[in-house]
């Protein structure tokens, strides 16, 4: 099982809106976490920036 560090919109952690490699400067990035790429909430990121930018979703583990 991999994981990712995300940022979510707010604390609540409903909704992705960003992926690192790494943690971020919580001040800059706040709500951050980290999560399996096997959860529902990390599928649902990949599938949404897949229908945007298909090409980007390609480069992102999933």
């Amino acid at each position: 099982m991999s994981k990712v560090f995300v940022q979510y919109r707010d604390s609540k952690k409903a909704e992705i809106i960003a992926v690192f490699s790494c943690s971020q400067d919580a001040a800059r990035y706040p709500n951050q976490g980290e999560v399996a790429t096997e959860s529902d909430i990390y599928q649902q990121y990949i599938a949404s920036v897949h229908s945007l930018i298909p090409v980007a979703a390609l480069s992102m583990p999933s």
